[in-house]
């Protein structure tokens, strides 16, 4: 999926709070394929993670988010999704992504916002405002 190296301890985080401690607990050392497979096997709760996330790690793991969300592995899996949703509009007002993850985060939100049937979830007030959080964020912060 990519030709990064998978993220030491000091990339996964920029901090050493928990929850940073947690994102190192659940992917240190894991591939993109194995997050992939993380995701898959129930890991909505594990979403919160993209939040404490370095953007290093965002980089090399939000890809393989994106290809489980396109999957038909996550029919159904809201958790999952409003939980990617959730976790992207926390980031993407950071003003230090890259080219590379703005149009993944892009590429998440708009295919959630398209597939919500997919997810059986309901297009209200709550998932709008995330849509529109990542679509604002992403577009009104300096670039890389």
């Amino acid at each position: 999926m990519t030709n990064m190296a998978i993220p030491s301890k000091k990339q996964l985080v920029d901090g050493d709070g928990l929850d940073e401690r947690y994102v190192i607990e659940h992917f240190l050392g894991k591939s993109v394929e194995d997050a992939y497979r993380i995701f898959a096997d129930g890991g909505g709760y594990i979403t919160e993670d993209i939040s404490y996330m370095s953007i290093f790690a965002l980089d090399y793991y939000l890809p393989a988010a994106l290809k489980y969300l396109q999957s038909s592995d996550s029919v159904n899996d809201w958790e999952f999704a409003s939980g990617v949703l959730t976790s992207v509009s926390c980031v993407c007002n950071r003003c230090d992504l890259t080219e590379s993850l703005r149009r993944t985060m892009s590429s998440i939100v708009e295919y959630i916002s398209l597939h919500l049937d997919k997810y059986d979830a309901t297009n209200d007030d709550w998932v709008q405002s995330r849509i529109e959080a990542v679509r604002h964020g992403l577009n009104n912060r300096g670039r890389v």
